[in-house]
């Protein structure tokens, strides 16, 4: 490991040393206001009986000056609203009181829960996952094109859409399935929600 080899015996003992230290790190008092959450989830092997790929929840907080920090994080075998939700709650009881925007991937029932534990907060899907999802249901040959369209309606850099602006680039988009695949109702809401934002906190985002 790093270029250095470490018995059974010592790997034991660095674990029991880590273990208060882990349990601390989960305890301890959150700050009470973040501008941003994002909340994802990972699969890494990890050794129990045998080897398995288990699923490592993260939330990373951001504040509006770009300072990132790992709010907290768990592992469980696989990747489901219950768990999320339990870290959510606990991330409240810890302090953490206001979120502006949380950013996660499509997992079913994460839009309800946040509303339930953070009513206040803006939720915006991961623009990347959401790419994955659009190549995934076209033609090969189209992805580039797609892309292209995708990424001029969603600047990731210093510009900032109002939402009609972005509202007119997806009904105006030449390709049929951009179209579809962004401008349904259930899903619009949660792709712009950043652009609702302060242009400052927005910006923080890239720093």
């Amino acid at each position: 490991m790093y270029g250095s080899h470490y018995s059974p015996a010592q790997v034991s003992n660095i674990s029991k040393q880590m273990i208060p230290k882990v349990e601390a790190y989960h305890k301890r008092k959150l700050s009470d206001k973040f501008f941003c959450v994002y909340l994802d989830t990972t699969y890494i092997p990890l050794r129990r009986e045998t080897f398995e790929r288990e699923a490592v929840y993260i939330a990373i907080g951001i504040k509006p000056n770009g300072h990132k920090e790992v709010i907290d994080y768990c592992i469980a075998p696989s990747e489901n609203i219950e768990v999320w939700t339990a870290l959510l709650q606990n991330m409240k009881s810890r302090g953490l009181k206001q979120v502006e925007l949380f950013l996660s991937d499509g997992v079913v029932g994460m839009k309800a829960a946040l509303a339930k534990t953070y009513p206040q907060a803006h939720f915006q899907r991961c623009l990347v996952h959401v790419m994955r999802n659009i190549c995934a249901k076209v033609r090969v040959d189209d992805r580039e094109a797609i892309m292209n369209e995708f990424k001029q309606i969603h600047p990731v850099s210093h510009t900032y859409l109002t939402l009609p602006t972005i509202y007119s680039a997806v009904i105006s988009s030449p390709s049929r399935t951009l179209t579809n695949n962004i401008s349904c109702s259930q899903h619009t809401s949660s792709l712009i929600a950043r652009h609702t934002l302060p242009l400052s906190h927005y910006l923080s985002l890239y720093r």
